[in-house]
């Protein structure tokens, strides 16, 4: 876990909720990908985006479309 993610793990666990919804920023963290290549898979349809109604432009990512993401990309090494 790179440092980023480590202190976003530690202030959501001292907060003592579950973040459900990540920015753009944390998605990419979450998933150890650049926030354009999070951009990228959500403009392709890849990975589901929630959009505030008020402020359109923004993306949020829930945590369990992240994760399905993850295993829907999992890989066996030799396989």
């Amino acid at each position: 876990m790179n440092h980023d993610a480590a202190r976003l793990t530690g202030s959501m666990k001292e907060s003592g909720c579950k973040k459900r919804l990540f920015t753009l920023a944390e998605a990419g963290i979450y998933l150890g990908r650049s926030p354009c290549a999070v951009r990228s898979l959500a403009w392709s349809g890849a990975i589901p985006t929630v959009r505030n109604p008020v402020v359109g432009s923004k993306m949020y990512f829930d945590i369990r479309d992240l994760d399905r993401w993850i295993e829907s990309n999992k890989m066996m090494e030799g396989a």
